[in-house]
Protein backbone atom coordinates (compact mmCIF):
# COMPACT_ATOMS: atom_id res chain seq x y z
CA UNK A 1 0.00 0.00 0.00
CA UNK A 2 1.12 3.29 -1.27
CA UNK A 3 1.26 6.50 1.74
CA UNK A 4 -1.15 8.63 -0.43
CA UNK A 5 -3.22 7.60 -3.59
CA UNK A 6 -0.84 6.51 -6.27
CA UNK A 7 -1.36 8.57 -9.46
CA UNK A 8 0.02 8.17 -13.12
CA UNK A 9 3.37 7.42 -13.42
CA UNK A 10 5.52 4.33 -12.20
CA UNK A 11 9.08 3.01 -12.53
CA UNK A 12 10.38 -0.21 -11.61
CA UNK A 13 13.73 -2.26 -11.62
CA UNK A 14 15.31 -5.08 -10.35
CA UNK A 15 18.93 -5.00 -9.06
CA UNK A 16 21.76 -8.07 -8.96
CA UNK A 17 21.21 -8.75 -5.17
CA UNK A 18 18.07 -9.88 -5.79
CA UNK A 19 15.62 -6.69 -4.80
CA UNK A 20 12.92 -4.91 -7.30
CA UNK A 21 12.04 -1.06 -6.89
CA UNK A 22 8.97 0.88 -7.27
CA UNK A 23 9.13 4.55 -7.85
CA UNK A 24 5.48 5.58 -7.35
CA UNK A 25 3.75 9.22 -8.40
CA UNK A 26 1.37 9.71 -5.46
CA UNK A 27 -1.18 12.89 -4.24
CA UNK A 28 -2.11 14.66 -1.57
CA UNK A 29 -3.73 17.47 -1.93
CA UNK A 30 -2.44 20.36 -2.43
CA UNK A 31 1.02 18.71 -3.05
CA UNK A 32 2.34 15.21 -5.21
CA UNK A 33 5.00 13.61 -3.97
CA UNK A 34 7.46 10.36 -5.10
CA UNK A 35 7.37 7.01 -2.68
CA UNK A 36 9.92 4.06 -2.91
CA UNK A 37 8.80 0.70 -2.44
CA UNK A 38 11.02 -2.38 -2.27
CA UNK A 39 11.00 -6.28 -1.95
CA UNK A 40 13.18 -9.21 -1.15
CA UNK A 41 12.05 -11.56 -4.01
CA UNK A 42 13.18 -13.96 -1.66
CA UNK A 43 10.71 -12.91 1.17
CA UNK A 44 8.13 -12.65 -1.69
CA UNK A 45 8.96 -16.47 -2.60
CA UNK A 46 8.55 -17.11 1.09
CA UNK A 47 5.46 -15.70 1.47
CA UNK A 48 2.21 -15.97 -0.55
CA UNK A 49 1.47 -13.67 -3.47
CA UNK A 50 -0.89 -11.82 -1.75
CA UNK A 51 1.57 -10.81 1.54
CA UNK A 52 4.71 -10.48 0.01
CA UNK A 53 5.57 -7.27 2.00
CA UNK A 54 6.82 -4.72 -0.20
CA UNK A 55 8.51 -1.64 2.13
CA UNK A 56 8.72 1.77 1.82
CA UNK A 57 11.85 3.30 1.87
CA UNK A 58 11.90 6.68 0.33
CA UNK A 59 8.66 9.48 0.18
CA UNK A 60 9.95 13.04 -1.27
CA UNK A 61 9.67 16.19 -0.50
CA UNK A 62 6.61 17.90 -1.28
CA UNK A 63 6.39 18.58 -4.86
CA UNK A 64 4.12 21.39 -6.92
CA UNK A 65 3.56 19.25 -9.87
CA UNK A 66 2.83 15.45 -11.28
CA UNK A 67 6.33 14.04 -10.87
CA UNK A 68 7.90 11.66 -13.50
CA UNK A 69 10.51 8.54 -12.11
CA UNK A 70 13.04 6.70 -13.52
CA UNK A 71 14.72 3.98 -11.61
CA UNK A 72 18.12 3.00 -12.39
CA UNK A 73 20.00 0.17 -10.52
CA UNK A 74 23.93 -0.14 -10.66
CA UNK A 75 25.85 -3.39 -10.24
CA UNK A 76 27.27 -2.05 -7.35
CA UNK A 77 23.97 -1.94 -5.37
CA UNK A 78 22.92 1.95 -5.66
CA UNK A 79 19.75 3.25 -6.62
CA UNK A 80 19.04 6.28 -8.30
CA UNK A 81 16.21 8.15 -8.64
CA UNK A 82 16.01 10.80 -11.63
CA UNK A 83 12.78 12.80 -11.61
CA UNK A 84 11.04 15.78 -12.91
CA UNK A 85 8.44 17.71 -11.50
CA UNK A 86 7.72 20.79 -13.59
CA UNK A 87 5.22 22.35 -15.54
CA UNK A 88 6.87 22.21 -18.64
CA UNK A 89 8.75 18.60 -19.67
CA UNK A 90 12.23 20.50 -19.87
CA UNK A 91 12.91 22.15 -17.19
CA UNK A 92 15.50 20.36 -15.86
CA UNK A 93 15.43 16.75 -13.92
CA UNK A 94 16.45 15.92 -10.45
CA UNK A 95 17.78 12.83 -8.64
CA UNK A 96 18.41 10.99 -5.53
CA UNK A 97 20.21 7.85 -4.72
CA UNK A 98 20.80 4.99 -1.89
CA UNK A 99 24.26 3.08 -1.50
CA UNK A 100 22.52 0.61 1.53
CA UNK A 101 19.24 -0.82 -0.13
CA UNK A 102 17.49 2.37 0.88
CA UNK A 103 17.87 3.00 4.34
CA UNK A 104 19.19 6.19 3.52
CA UNK A 105 18.45 8.53 1.04
CA UNK A 106 20.65 11.96 -0.32
CA UNK A 107 18.61 15.25 -0.56
CA UNK A 108 18.01 15.82 -4.10
CA UNK A 109 19.94 17.12 -6.26
CA UNK A 110 19.30 19.72 -9.26
CA UNK A 111 18.06 20.93 -11.82
CA UNK A 112 20.39 19.09 -13.96
CA UNK A 113 21.65 20.77 -17.22
CA UNK A 114 22.80 18.90 -20.09
CA UNK A 115 25.30 20.92 -22.79
CA UNK A 116 23.72 23.70 -21.21
CA UNK A 117 20.00 23.02 -21.35
CA UNK A 118 17.72 20.73 -18.97
CA UNK A 119 16.80 18.01 -20.67
CA UNK A 120 12.99 16.72 -21.51
CA UNK A 121 11.73 14.19 -20.22
CA UNK A 122 9.42 12.79 -22.63
CA UNK A 123 12.54 12.77 -24.86
CA UNK A 124 15.07 11.61 -22.67
CA UNK A 125 15.97 8.00 -20.66
CA UNK A 126 19.08 7.23 -18.57
CA UNK A 127 21.19 4.04 -18.10
CA UNK A 128 24.83 3.14 -16.74
CA UNK A 129 27.83 1.98 -17.06
CA UNK A 130 29.84 0.68 -14.66
CA UNK A 131 29.63 2.55 -11.60
CA UNK A 132 28.21 5.87 -13.75
CA UNK A 133 24.29 6.22 -14.24
CA UNK A 134 23.96 8.51 -17.55
CA UNK A 135 21.02 10.19 -18.93
CA UNK A 136 20.58 11.46 -22.51
CA UNK A 137 18.26 12.70 -24.86
CA UNK A 138 17.05 16.11 -26.38
CA UNK A 139 17.50 18.97 -24.15
CA UNK A 140 15.56 22.19 -24.33
CA UNK A 141 17.92 23.62 -26.96
CA UNK A 142 16.72 20.55 -28.89
CA UNK A 143 20.01 19.51 -29.08
CA UNK A 144 21.12 15.93 -28.07
CA UNK A 145 23.08 15.70 -25.09
CA UNK A 146 23.57 13.79 -21.34
CA UNK A 147 24.77 14.15 -17.80
CA UNK A 148 26.36 11.63 -15.39
CA UNK A 149 27.06 11.02 -11.91
CA UNK A 150 29.64 8.81 -10.61
CA UNK A 151 29.42 6.83 -7.81
CA UNK A 152 32.73 6.70 -6.93
CA UNK A 153 34.35 9.96 -7.51
CA UNK A 154 30.73 11.50 -6.31
CA UNK A 155 31.01 13.58 -9.23
CA UNK A 156 28.31 15.06 -11.54
CA UNK A 157 29.46 16.05 -14.97
CA UNK A 158 27.80 16.72 -18.33
CA UNK A 159 28.19 17.10 -22.19
CA UNK A 160 30.42 20.28 -22.20
CA UNK A 161 28.62 20.14 -26.27
CA UNK A 162 26.14 18.56 -27.82
CA UNK A 163 26.59 15.48 -29.17
CA UNK A 164 24.06 16.44 -32.32
CA UNK A 165 21.81 19.19 -32.67
CA UNK A 166 18.33 20.24 -34.25
CA UNK A 167 16.69 16.88 -33.25
CA UNK A 168 13.31 16.20 -32.55
CA UNK A 169 13.46 13.20 -29.75
CA UNK A 170 15.93 11.02 -28.48
CA UNK A 171 16.70 8.06 -25.64
CA UNK A 172 20.03 6.69 -24.22
CA UNK A 173 20.67 3.36 -23.41
CA UNK A 174 23.91 1.21 -23.21
CA UNK A 175 25.30 -1.80 -25.05
CA UNK A 176 28.79 -4.15 -23.61
CA UNK A 177 29.55 -1.21 -21.60
CA UNK A 178 29.49 1.12 -24.43
CA UNK A 179 27.10 4.36 -24.37
CA UNK A 180 23.83 4.80 -27.18
CA UNK A 181 21.91 7.22 -28.18
CA UNK A 182 19.07 7.04 -30.58
CA UNK A 183 17.52 10.14 -31.92
CA UNK A 184 15.50 11.57 -34.79
CA UNK A 185 15.26 14.81 -37.09
CA UNK A 186 13.97 15.94 -39.96
CA UNK A 187 16.31 15.75 -43.24
CA UNK A 188 14.99 17.62 -45.85
CA UNK A 189 13.48 15.31 -48.71
CA UNK A 190 13.11 12.24 -46.91
CA UNK A 191 10.99 12.92 -43.62
CA UNK A 192 12.17 12.29 -40.26
CA UNK A 193 15.60 10.21 -40.36
CA UNK A 194 16.52 8.07 -37.23
CA UNK A 195 20.17 7.82 -36.34
CA UNK A 196 22.09 6.55 -33.46
CA UNK A 197 25.44 7.50 -31.85
CA UNK A 198 27.56 5.73 -30.06
CA UNK A 199 30.46 5.82 -27.67
CA UNK A 200 33.19 3.51 -26.99
CA UNK A 201 34.94 6.27 -24.08
CA UNK A 202 31.96 7.00 -21.53
CA UNK A 203 30.55 9.85 -23.86
CA UNK A 204 34.07 12.02 -25.10
CA UNK A 205 33.82 10.21 -28.52
CA UNK A 206 30.62 9.81 -30.42
CA UNK A 207 30.38 8.17 -33.97
CA UNK A 208 27.20 7.74 -36.07
CA UNK A 209 24.99 5.65 -38.47
CA UNK A 210 21.93 7.20 -39.61
CA UNK A 211 18.93 5.14 -41.71
CA UNK A 212 18.31 5.64 -44.95
CA UNK A 213 14.77 5.75 -44.49
CA UNK A 214 11.77 7.83 -42.35
CA UNK A 215 11.48 6.60 -38.87
CA UNK A 216 10.28 8.53 -35.96
CA UNK A 217 10.96 7.63 -32.68
CA UNK A 218 8.87 6.63 -30.19
CA UNK A 219 10.73 7.20 -27.01
CA UNK A 220 7.99 6.56 -24.15
CA UNK A 221 9.19 2.87 -25.39
CA UNK A 222 12.83 1.78 -24.05
CA UNK A 223 15.71 0.95 -26.36
CA UNK A 224 16.36 -3.13 -26.16
CA UNK A 225 19.90 -3.88 -26.83
CA UNK A 226 21.94 -7.34 -26.91
CA UNK A 227 25.34 -8.08 -27.31
CA UNK A 228 26.29 -5.38 -29.89
CA UNK A 229 22.90 -5.18 -31.61
CA UNK A 230 20.41 -2.49 -30.80
CA UNK A 231 16.28 -2.06 -31.23
CA UNK A 232 15.02 1.19 -31.24
CA UNK A 233 11.11 1.73 -31.33
CA UNK A 234 9.28 3.88 -33.82
CA UNK A 235 6.93 4.54 -36.13
CA UNK A 236 7.71 4.42 -40.06
CA UNK A 237 5.48 6.73 -42.41
CA UNK A 238 2.41 6.76 -39.63
CA UNK A 239 2.32 7.69 -36.27
CA UNK A 240 -0.78 4.80 -36.11
CA UNK A 241 1.85 1.77 -36.46
CA UNK A 242 5.05 1.19 -34.64
CA UNK A 243 8.31 -0.60 -35.99
CA UNK A 244 11.57 -1.65 -34.92
CA UNK A 245 14.83 -0.75 -36.28
CA UNK A 246 17.86 -2.77 -35.57
CA UNK A 247 21.77 -1.74 -35.97
CA UNK A 248 24.89 -3.74 -35.28
CA UNK A 249 27.28 -1.37 -34.00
Amino acid sequence: MTKYPAQNYISIVGDQSGHLWAAIDEYNSPNYYLEVQEISLQAAYASSATAAPWNSVYVSPALTYDPIPQLIALPNGDIILDYISSSSACSGDYFVYTTNLGQSWTVPTGPVSAAGSPLCYASSSGTYVGDTAFFGGRNSAGNLAWWSYNFDTLALSSASSAVATGIDSGAMSSIGGNLVMAYDKFASGSGEQLSIAYSYDAGNTWFFTTTPFYFKLQVTLPLVSSSFQIAAIGSTYSTSYYDAAFFTL
